[in-house]
């Protein structure tokens, strides 16, 4: 089993993102994600 945790920050010049409905300049993002897996080899 694997676990994996990314954030990014942008941040620019002109106002192109949204926040409660009103334009800013940043934004953060903070996105997980678990990847499980089995391993069916059989022993021979």
């Amino acid at each position: 089993m694997m676990r994996r945790i990314e954030g990014r920050g942008f941040s620019v010049k002109d106002k192109i993102f949204v926040k409660e409905g009103k334009p800013v300049n940043s934004n953060v993002l903070l996105t997980t994600s678990l990847a499980v897996s089995s391993d069916l080899q059989a022993n021979v």
